[in-house]
């Protein structure tokens, strides 16, 4: 699950040796509030990123310029604080939505069809349906003006700000469209910020479950963009179908694939591969391909345990997410505990958007 291996998070004694400041001056910075959303390992030390050193940077140049206080700096940089009732966020139906439903959350979403004719059921109806068919699934994302429509409700319920926050342009092109839709609706009095998450599922999902909990606490507008630019790059998600033809078949969009054909690649590919969706493109890359789904919960655990390490430590839940999985679900959250005991860790059901790229039965995990 290390997919950008680019990511940098500093401890404190790294960060004063770069600057030549103090560690109590980074102390008095995050408790100021001049450097918010400082990462926090499971036992309390402080993480910075490549982000939060900008931010010191200027901190200290404005203080060498003047004799600005530290909350007349912080006003600066961020403004002031935006209420919670003119600020939501928009995501899309391949987010995880079970922590949200009582955040201001708006999930716009996502579409289905089997042999060209829509589809509106439950995921389990949508594969008894294509069974009898003999078509796989097609998943089809949100157009512009379906976009633009959920913006103006937003609009007219009387909220201002909008974050947008959307699934990787790799699985869909929701991103690109809620850009569009942005333009048609932007004006002086309505702020609306379209963000690619590079990520689906549990990695989408947290994400918006962070940046929701920021806007209750009715933080400013650029302290809210900066915990997403600081975030998707952290954006993680491992996963893993139960065949190689599920997938194959799901991420080359290939919905004129019968059933049939997909039966016999899974007897021509009866291997369990595992993917993580990388954190630069949002694309998915295949690490393997197992014998069997034990095998791959095993390394699927392993993923996770080597990304909290490679994190120092850094993370406030495991998400694990299933769809037709519940049994292995439980296994690999069992798995994770042998190694891991301080970090919660949560199951949910798979967003069955998902279920026409990763198959019937799949299972996948972020860190967040």
């Amino acid at each position: 699950m290390i997919v950008n291996k680019d990511r940098k998070l500093y401890k404190i004694g790294q960060l004063t040796r770069m600057l030549g400041i103090t560690s109590r001056t980074l102390r008095y910075y995050d408790q100021t509030g001049v450097l918010p959303h400082v990462k926090r390992s499971t036992g309390g030390m402080r993480l910075f990123d490549d982000e939060d050193l900008d931010i010191i940077r200027r901190v200290r140049k404005i203080q060498a310029e003047g004799s600005m206080s530290l909350e007349q700096i912080r006003q600066l940089l961020y403004g002031d604080p935006v209420s919670a009732s003119t600020a939501i966020v928009v995501t899309d139906g391949l987010s995880i939505k079970a922590r949200t439903e009582s955040l201001p959350v708006r999930v716009i979403p996502i579409h289905y069809s089997i042999d060209g004719q829509p589809f509106n059921g439950k995921i389990e109806a949508l594969w008894a349906t294509a069974r009898q068919a003999n078509k796989v699934p097609k998943m089809e994302g949100p157009t512009a003006a379906e976009i633009e429509s959920i913006y103006r409700e937003c609009i007219d319920s009387g909220y201002t700000q909008i974050y947008s926050i959307h699934s990787s342009g790799a699985f869909c092109d929701v991103a690109a469209n809620a850009k569009l839709a942005a333009e048609k609706v932007k004006s002086n009095q309505i702020n609306i910020s379209v963000h690619d998450s590079r990520s689906v599922g549990t990695g989408l999902g947290g994400l918006v479950f962070q940046v929701a909990q920021a806007i209750l606490s009715q933080e400013p507008f650029a302290q809210v963009e900066s915990l997403i630019t600081k975030h998707i790059p952290m954006a993680n998600y491992v996963g893993m179908s139960t065949s190689v033809a599920d997938l194959a078949i799901g991420l080359m969009g290939d919905s004129d694939s019968t059933i049939k054909q997909r039966q016999l690649l899974d007897q021509l590919l009866a291997f369990c591969p595992i993917y993580v969706v990388d954190a630069i493109t949002g694309a998915i890359q295949i690490n393997h391909a197992l014998k069997s789904s034990s095998d791959g919960i095993e390394r699927m655990a392993d993923y996770v345990v080597r990304e909290i390490e490679f994190r120092g430590k850094y993370a406030n839940q495991i998400a694990i997410s299933h769809a037709g999985m519940a049994i292995e679900a439980d296994q690999l959250k069992a798995l994770i505990y042998r190694h891991i005991t301080d970090i919660p860790i949560n199951i949910y059901d798979q967003p069955a958007p998902l279920s026409p790229f990763f198959g019937e039965r799949s299972l996948g995990a972020s860190v967040a």
